[in-house]
């Protein structure tokens, strides 16, 4: 941690954050109804996906994962953290990676490589089939009791 920040520009800096973050979570929860659509006239009865608060909740072939949001700062940025979670055989979550969505929906790896640029063509159907490629790829985590 660094104590040595002035805290004179933090209102400033976490008003920035906020309005970063509620573009980018806004832009990409809004991806969730083209994937509605997807899932329903193109992969019937392959996918599922809805949209809550601040996460994704959706099924491919059975198996189902979560998309949770959070706010994160970079470069005095706000950006959307987006997490992949498969879940497990007994009920609880396994992480299968994270990427940054910017307030102009850019997505980021964590390290700031730009993934998808949102003005390509296809840029919804890319991190929808990209996501549900990782899901389907992943091996069930089991859960011991």
């Amino acid at each position: 941690m660094d104590f040595t920040r002035d805290p004179e520009g933090f209102f400033t800096y976490i008003t920035s954050v906020k309005r970063d973050w509620d573009r980018a979570s806004s832009r990409f929860l809004g991806l969730v109804e083209h994937w509605q659509d997807l899932s329903l006239n193109h992969f019937a009865g392959v996918t599922s996906i809805t949209a809550k608060e601040r996460s994704i909740e959706g099924e491919v072939l059975g198996k189902q994962f979560f998309i949770e949001l959070s706010p994160i700062s970079a470069d005095k940025a706000g950006l959307a953290e987006a997490i992949l979670f498969l879940r497990k055989s007994g009920g609880s979550k396994s992480e299968l990676g994270r990427f940054n969505i910017s307030r102009d929906g850019a997505i980021f790896s964590a390290n700031g490589s730009l993934l998808v640029d949102p003005e390509i063509q296809g840029y919804s159907y890319k991190i929808f089939s990209t996501v549900l490629q990782a899901v389907l790829e992943a091996p069930t985590p089991f859960e011991l009791k």
